[in-house]
């Protein structure tokens, strides 16, 4: 899908990038997508899925959405109603992609679906653009948007939007499912007062002690270069420059240091 973008929508692009890696949960990553998206790719309905896998079978669960006003679309049941998606064959896929439902499926075969004729037909759903999310060929979850039929099907553009985004939607989405870090004023009671002393008593900045907090929870390099979408070379310039902060010269010593604070 060759396309081509003015130098204001890689600006803001870029700018999507940022909000969304500095998000420190799932409902505020999925709300700063979804409103993001919007912005650039008119849609009528927007939802984030996460994926579960049990026993082989996939389905989508902790649906976040952004609906029109008065919209009464009900995500519980559209992924507890036992509906079989075409679209969500493609979370058994290797990699992530980004596809429209016009692209698997004759028009006039999905809308005698009964999810099209129960769930979507109804709210003035007609044409989706799916991206799903999967890293490492590990399902994470998916991107689902829809247009009515009066708006007209998504352009090749907006997949070239999406397919650009993917890669940052799927690291991000991977560091949140596999990192269990929570901003400040949400910490457990029983950390949430060390590391805010412990940060202050020797002058971190907020992105020094984000790092010090994910080295605490035993995460490596590669994980955090990842979560916080940063190189390794940035990565190591914060980690010296907590280690000259502190006085240590090693991920165990800064531990000692950390274990007095709590």
């Amino acid at each position: 899908m060759p396309q081509s973008l003015l130098n204001c929508e890689w600006s803001f692009l870029s700018q999507m990038i940022y909000r969304i890696n500095q998000c420190s949960t799932y409902e505020e990553f999925a709300e700063i997508s979804l409103k993001q998206i919007k912005t650039m790719i008119p849609y009528t309905k927007g939802i984030m899925f996460q994926a579960e896998n049990k026993q082989g079978m996939i389905r989508m669960v902790c649906p976040y959405a952004i609906s029109p006003p008065g919209n009464s679309f009900d995500e519980n049941r559209y992924i507890e109603g036992n509906y079989s998606a075409k679209w969500s064959d493609y979370m058994y896929t290797p990699w992530s992609n980004v596809f429209r439902h016009s692209d698997i499926s004759q028009e006039t075969d999905w809308t005698k679906t009964p999810i099209y004729q129960d769930i979507l037909a109804p709210q003035n759903l007609h044409y989706g653009l799916y991206t799903t999310l999967i890293h490492n060929d590990r399902p994470l979850g998916a991107i689902v948007l829809w247009k009515s039929k009066e708006s007209g099907d998504f352009t090749e553009k907006e997949m070239y939007i999406m397919d650009v985004m993917k890669i940052h939607f799927e690291l991000k989405l991977y560091y949140l499912l596999t990192t269990q870090v929570t901003p400040k004023d949400s910490l457990p009671s029983a950390f949430a007062k060390p590391i805010t002393s412990f940060s202050q008593n020797y002058g971190l900045t907020k992105r020094e002690a984000e790092i010090t907090q994910l080295i605490y929870y035993g995460k490596t390099s590669e994980d955090i270069c990842q979560g916080l979408y940063i190189s390794d070379s940035t990565l190591r310039k914060h980690i010296h420059n907590v280690y000259r902060k502190v006085g240590v010269k090693t991920r165990v010593q800064l531990l000692k240091e950390l274990e007095q604070f709590t």
